[in-house]
């Protein structure tokens, strides 16, 4: 998201979309994965869980998450 449209909903509002998306397809989880200067923490908030990272990609840490539905 660019700076100027976060907190205003957007992202978490893309999340539940996708989240419903994957329930009516009866997915059991949803997977994303995110770079260490990006929106870990958001993701945290919407409740997915680290599984897996990746140590210095392109001096960053790459991070996969996943949320149970």
């Amino acid at each position: 998201m660019d700076e100027d449209l976060r907190k205003l909903g957007y992202g978490k509002n893309l999340l539940l979309e996708a989240e419903k998306i994957a329930k009516g397809k009866k997915c059991e989880f949803i997977k994303l994965d995110t770079l260490s200067f990006q929106a870990l923490d958001f993701y945290k908030k919407q409740g997915f869980e680290v599984f897996g990272t990746i140590q210095n990609a392109g001096g960053h840490t790459h991070y996969y998450l996943k949320k149970d539905l």
